[in-house]
């Protein structure tokens, strides 16, 4: 059962998860997480930014998934600056072992980083580059794993949200590999042991 509270000024939905083995405990999180977008944007046709982390309930008993809404954190670069300081000690008081971001977003596919520079040169955002694809963009971290998943917003001719497509990628790779201002939220554990 889900029970609501307030953290460090976002309000926080705490849903307790099955005591399962790590991966399958991961790939459970991975689906709660993708399921909620869909189910979100099926209800509301729009998606609160959300960020989740799995971790240890704060009574050491058992395993939770922890959603912070970051909602007006996510309209300005001065919020969205706050919210990458803060989400990292969050994660850190939850004792993350897995750690997603949820948003609405632009997205586009390029081949390379210089192709990525030269996008912003041009256009200053994704948003006005005319192949931008609009995503739910759901990104998820371990200390050793990351992986970005985009599902495509489906809009009618006036502009309202119809569906969510199918993943259009799926971006697996070495967490430290990761790049931007909400990646690399989970502190290396000590001695190596990620």
């Amino acid at each position: 059962m889900a029970s609501e509270a307030q953290l460090a000024g976002f309000p926080v939905c705490v849903v307790p998860m099955p005591d399962s083995e790590s991966a399958s405990m991961l790939d459970t999180f991975q689906r709660v997480i993708i399921t909620g977008a869909r189910t979100n944007m099926a209800r509301d046709g729009f998606l609160t930014p959300v960020a989740a982390m799995l971790g240890r309930d704060l009574k050491g008993d058992g395993w939770c998934c922890y959603f912070a809404s970051l909602g007006r954190y996510m309209e300005n670069e001065q919020g969205k600056e706050i919210l990458a300081k803060v989400l990292p000690n969050l994660a850190e008081r939850f004792g993350a072992v897995a750690f997603a971001m949820i948003t609405e977003a632009w997205t586009v596919r390029v081949s390379d980083e210089k192709s990525i520079a030269d996008v912003y040169a041009r256009y200053g955002s994704l948003q006005h580059h005319p192949d931008r694809i609009e995503v739910v963009s759901v990104t998820i971290e371990t200390r050793m794993r990351a992986s970005m998943i985009s599902l495509p917003i489906e809009r009618d001719e006036d502009g309202n949200f119809t569906k969510l497509g199918d993943d259009i990628a799926r971006e697996y790779g070495e967490a430290s590999e990761v790049r931007g201002r909400f990646a690399n939220f989970l502190k290396p554990l000590p001695g190596g042991l990620n």
